[in-house]
């Protein structure tokens, strides 16, 4: 049987546990998906809610250090704001564990934490003291990548959420944007409500990304979009 929930778009779905868990207090939060986009998308959402608004946004990354993307008073910054000496994945917690607000996404973190597949004891014992520390603000910690490890060190500070594949309805809105620029581009698009069903259901299991791929493919196989192309 179909529920509202399970029907419910994954992205909402996400959005929502986030939001329970940031207000409850959950210092490190550690979200396992390949679709970094769609996190960084679904955060730009998150601090625009109410509740959160007054939270700036930042993400990091080991090439690119710390950016602040989002400011309460600003909005969304027409050019990130960079932190300095925040490129270093201990750098990063410095900065973090002097803050009393704020949402900061760590992109690729997990690598660090357990280099060569041994936990770094130092970056533990950081991690430990900032989620100790974060406990009284609100501020908070969550890291994204394919899948965060599971250490006993750290079982106690750090929860884990899934970003799941987009649902029929989330590829339904994807197909029909797709389309829409396509035909906007004067490419051919000839598709009777079954192929497109069809479309659809084969689509279903892939990230947001490999969607866009394989409709990307399709169009350029056939200089358009049909049957035979599909």
């Amino acid at each position: 049987m179909t529920t509202p929930e399970s029907d419910a778009k994954s992205v909402d779905r996400f959005l929502r546990e986030l939001d329970v868990r940031i207000r409850a207090r959950y210092p490190l939060i550690a979200i396992n998906t390949y679709e970094e986009d769609r996190v960084r998308d679904a955060l730009l959402d998150l601090v625009f809610q109410e509740r959160h608004k007054e939270k700036p946004l930042y993400f990091w990354s080991r090439s690119s250090g710390l950016q602040k993307i989002f400011d309460a008073k600003e909005g969304i910054l027409q050019t990130p704001a960079s932190v300095g000496d925040t490129e270093d994945p201990e750098g990063v917690l410095g900065f973090i564990s002097e803050q009393k607000t704020g949402i900061f996404l760590l992109c690729d973190y997990a690598p660090y934490i357990i280099p060569y597949g041994q936990e770094d004891p130092l970056l533990v014992r950081r991690l430990r003291e900032i989620a100790w520390k974060l406990k009284s603000t609100t501020a908070t910690v969550l890291f994204v990548g394919p899948s965060f490890p599971e250490l006993k060190t750290l079982e106690k500070e750090i929860t884990q959420i899934e970003l799941e594949l987009p649902k029929e309805s989330e590829i339904g809105d994807s197909i029909e944007l797709q389309l829409e620029s396509l035909r906007s581009n004067g490419l051919a698009i000839d598709l009777t409500k079954e192929t497109q069903d069809a479309l659809l259901q084969s689509l279903l299991g892939l990230s947001a990304g490999e969607i866009s791929n394989v409709i990307a493919k399709a169009v350029i196989s056939c200089n358009g979009l049909n049957r035979e192309s599909i």
